[in-house]
């Protein structure tokens, strides 16, 4: 606030008037008072200079020849004639005894402070000054012409300083009464300027006042000054300008309100009809909701018939074009039918249909689903994703999980859509309202986009969203949210928002549900009581794993600067070791030292690091025992600490065969999947192996070593499998061994042409052990000196498995291609899903860069990789995309297929990640 407003113009007139005018005056009275103080004080001084100078060179004769009378003579006399300034005239002799005085002073006979040479020196009291010098005599020596100094004595003069000081106070006194009249004068100028200018602004200001209080006849009178008078005459003009304005105004309104008056009855049927008109749209609202409601429903019900026939019409022998329509079927008809969900659950809500079921459930379980959904989406926009489920939290509930799902999802999924960088959190926790009855606090909060102040009322609008732009931009129908809302209310819950735009989001939200009856699942409540090491970069990750494994009575150390870590690795053993590491992975030298160093310490690692198959490959051969992924699923974390032993696979026996004991096999991939399971089914048939991960590692590796048969990948980096086939068919001491070119799909031309660059033979992919005993049998027991024939071995696409989910998942199918070894199955289906976010990404970003030879390698390396597991559906879309992309189709002709393909990803690594969690579970 600015205080000087509160001051009126005669306060300011005053101020600026009288201030300067006292400042001035003191200063200057200040100045020539204490000037003149000094020159009284410096002519009282000089005046006892004066008589003392003289007066000691003249009581220099007496008081060296003793004349004692003499010198009091003279100084009596010197003391008359400058009375009444002197008050007393002393001499003392050299050893400072008073020797005459001419007043005698009690004080001066005991006065001891005379100078010790010639200089006069002055010194000042309350009621007088003591001028004093010393009596001196010089003597002249003939014999070394020198001249000597000798003091003989003290004249002392004590001088009256009254008169001085009278002086000083009636200067003082004068100065005052000048200031004095000097402020009188000024405040006689103020208040004439006062009269001549405040005042009539003073009655101005009245008038205003009065003008804008209505009283508009108000006028200023009399004669002022300059441009007051201006002044004065504007005000008045305004006053006479307004009344007339007013009186304008008022015969318009006088006016108007006959008209409205007239009218009034129109007026009032108009609202009587627009009421009931109201009456009537509220009624149809709720008949069209009711209509869109049942109308929803029946829609579905033939949609799924459409869907579920069409699944089952791809399974059989078709045409390409017609298995090209039909997925363009199931993708549109797919499409329908989610829209057609949206819209009958808000039917539903709208016309109040919507019934909850009540059923248990357990809320870590929901979240791990939810977390798997979407944890793939984060991890691809590189954002954090923190999921805090408070281990004193609630599990076992009973309620809709289905629509407490759809209620974080939307909710995570929305934050995760409009957060570009930073990160998603999802916290958790519980509070027991009653015996049974318990309140579920979640809240989701990110750093994105965030919402306008202003635009927050409308978030929760149906078929709306805060702005209009985002949905052009991001894509929705609107409905997420409101749904939201009004499935929380229905579960007895409230949700709102806090946001700030570019800052983020925070969405509260809570509901209630009962506890169920059943027991809590065994991990929920663990004491595990061991020794836990845990390393992790990120504090807000760190905080969240160390409170669960405190629930478990775990004694955990937890570090998140690696040097601690590491001198606490160096001193310390732990049961188990947990430690986060985000790469690099091109070079594994740096994590394999942080791995050796921790091995002797710890007696099981664990790494905590990105979802991608081959990195996961990559650090288990370093001696990892169990990877996790971001955000941590309580129960994976309970399984890699409880469980570990069970899923490490060198604690997994081995079979061996010696039918080809003494053949050495050459394995060349650059896909560690398909490594892995070559290398699984051939190592207990042959006796010694050697891997390579692309061609020029082969060619290197049969330069040095004789081999007796070569799995050779066509597609690899560096050197593909053809150049490396042809170097090595042009020297080294393996240009006759047979060569098996291994290719997950291959037109008809395409074999023929590899038959001439020099391959023996082709192993399709999906492989199968019968197939490569065939291979074995074919060109290891017979000798063949030339590569005279040449066999294929591919298996049938269409041959019936048995499907885990609707065709997407075949456990079977994965037991078969890993030659019925559930361990090495639920690595190789693992790995596949560990790997679609990568490849989701790889995949987007080619069609968004129209990059078709870019999508083609994608595309391959994935159905490379669905032939060693159980996924009928994407290992047909696969083919199919290849294929297209082979025969140089364009990526726009093929748009619905790769569509298609990315929504099977994500069904795949959903259905797939629940069925293997379930089966780590039993």
């Amino acid at each position: 606030m600015n205080h000087s407003a509160n001051y009126s113009l005669r306060s300011w007139v005053i101020i600026l008037t009288l201030t300067p005018t006292i400042l001035v005056s003191l200063m200057l009275g200040g100045f020539f008072t204490f000037s003149l103080f000094d020159e009284l004080e410096n002519s009282l001084d000089k005046q006892g200079i004066n008589i003392i100078s003289p007066l000691a060179i003249s009581a220099e004769h007496n008081l060296k020849n003793n004349q004692r009378a003499e010198l009091k003579s003279l100084i009596e006399r010197m003391h008359r004639f400058h009375s009444p300034l002197v008050n007393s005239i002393s001499v003392y002799n050299e050893s400072k005894a008073l020797y005459v005085a001419s007043n005698y002073n009690e004080q001066l006979a005991n006065f001891k402070q005379a100078p010790d040479n010639k200089l006069i020196n002055v010194q000042y009291f309350d009621d007088f000054i003591l001028v004093s010098s010393a009596i001196t005599v010089e003597d002249a020596d003939p014999a070394s012409f020198t001249q000597t100094t000798k003091t003989l004595g003290y004249l002392v003069i004590q001088l009256n300083n009254h008169t001085t000081l009278l002086e000083q106070h009636r200067i003082g006194v004068t100065t005052f009464i000048i200031i004095l009249l000097g402020i009188q004068l000024n405040l006689f100028f103020t208040f004439r300027l006062i009269s001549h200018v405040t005042n009539p602004i003073g009655e101005m200001v009245r008038a205003i006042t009065k003008i804008r209080e209505g009283k508009l006849d108000t006028r200023l009178h009399g004669q002022l000054i300059g441009e007051m008078d201006i002044l004065k005459r504007g005000i008045n003009s305004m006053g006479t300008s307004l009344k007339e304005y007013q009186d304008k105004m008022q015969h318009n309104i006088d006016h108007a309100t006959s008209e409205l008056r007239e009218t009034m009855e129109q007026i009032e049927i108009k609202n009587v009809e627009l009421d009931i008109a109201n009456k009537k749209a509220q009624e149809g609202n709720r008949i069209k909701s009711e209509f869109l409601a049942n109308m929803s429903h029946e829609l579905r019900t033939p949609l799924n018939g459409v869907i579920g026939l069409t699944q089952q019409l791809l399974k059989t022998q078709l045409l390409p074009n017609q298995v090209d329509y039909l997925q363009t079927i199931e993708k549109s008809a797919q499409g329908l039918f989610n829209i057609i969900k949206d819209i009958l659950d808000f039917s539903k809500l709208e016309a109040g249909k919507l019934y909850l079921d009540n059923s248990p459930f357990s809320l870590r379980e929901n979240i791990d689903n939810i977390s798997e959904i979407l944890a793939t989406s984060a991890h691809e926009k590189n954002i954090n994703f923190f999921i805090d489920i408070k281990p004193q939290t609630v599990d076992n509930l009973t309620g809709d999980h289905q629509r407490f799902q759809q209620i974080l999802i939307n909710l995570i999924g929305n934050a995760i859509k409009f957060t570009k960088e930073g990160s998603v959190r999802l916290n958790i926790h519980s509070h027991e309202l009653s015996s049974n009855v318990h309140q579920i606090f979640f809240e989701v909060i990110d750093t994105g986009i965030g919402i306008e102040a202003e635009q927050l009322p409308r978030l929760f609008n149906a078929f709306a969203q805060a702005d209009s732009s985002i949905s052009r931009k991001y894509g929705g129908s609107g409905l997420g949210l409101v749904i939201t809302k009004r499935l929380i209310e229905e579960m007895g819950g409230e949700i709102s928002c806090v946001s700030e735009a570019g800052i983020g989001s925070k969405f509260y939200s809570h509901i209630v549900l009962e506890e169920s009856n059943s027991k809590p699942n065994f991990y929920i409540n663990a004491n595990i009581k061991k020794s836990i090491q845990l390393f992790y970069s990120n504090d807000e990750h760190l905080e969240i794993l160390t409170q669960q494994l405190n629930h478990w009575n775990c004694h955990v150390d937890s570090f998140n600067v690696l040097q601690n870590w590491q001198q606490a690795s160096q001193h310390n053993y732990y049961d188990c070791t947990l430690i986060s590491y985000d790469g690099p992975y091109d070079d594994l030298t740096p994590l394999k030292q942080l791995i050796n160093a921790t091995k002797n310490n710890s007696n099981v690692i664990v790494l905590i690091n990105t979802n991608d198959l081959i990195i996961h490959q990559k650090v288990i051969a370093l001696g990892v025992d169990y990877c996790l992924i971001t955000p941590t699923s309580c129960i994976r974390l309970y399984n890699s600490i409880e469980k570990i032993q069970a899923l490490t696979p060198q604690s997994r026996p081995k079979k061996h065969n010696s039918q080809y004991a003494n053949k050495r096999v050459l394995v060349v991939d650059d896909n560690e999947a398909n490594l892995k399971l070559i290398t699984t089914i051939l190592q207990d048939k042959v006796g010694s192996l050697v891997q390579a991960s692309n061609g020029q590692e082969a060619v290197d590796s049969c330069k040095a070593t004789k081999f007796d048969i070569i799995f050779m990948d066509i597609q690899m980096p560096v050197l593909d499998g053809l150049q490396a086939t042809a170097i090595i068919r042009k020297h080294g001491i393996n240009q006759l061994v047979p060569i098996i070119a291994t290719t997950a799909h291959a037109l008809e031309e395409e074999k023929q042409d590899w038959l001439n660059m020099g391959m023996d033979d082709f192993l399709t992919k999906p492989l199968k052990e019968q197939t490569i005993d065939q291979i074995l049998k074919h060109w290891l027991e017979t000798s063949h000196i030339t590569r005279s024939v040449i066999h294929s071995y591919q298996l049938n696409d269409n041959e019936t498995v048995t499907e885990l989910d609707d065709n997407h998942i075949s456990w079977d199918a994965s037991l078969e291609q890993a030659m019925g070894k559930e361990d090495l199955a639920y690595d190789m289906l693992q790995m596949l899903i560990d790997s679609i976010p990568a490849n989701i990404s790889s995949i987007e970003k080619a069609i968004g860069a129209q990059q078709r030879d870019e999508l083609l390698k994608i595309i391959h390396k994935l159905h490379g990789a669905c032939c060693y597991t159980g996924v009928p559906q994407l290992k047909r879309l696969a083919a199919s995309i290849e294929t297209a992309l082979k025969q140089n189709v364009d990526i726009a002709d093929i748009e619905p297929e790769l569509l298609e393909i990315l929504d099977e990803l994500q069904l795949v690594a959903t259905i797939g990640g629940t069925y293997l969690k379930q089966r780590v579970i039993e």
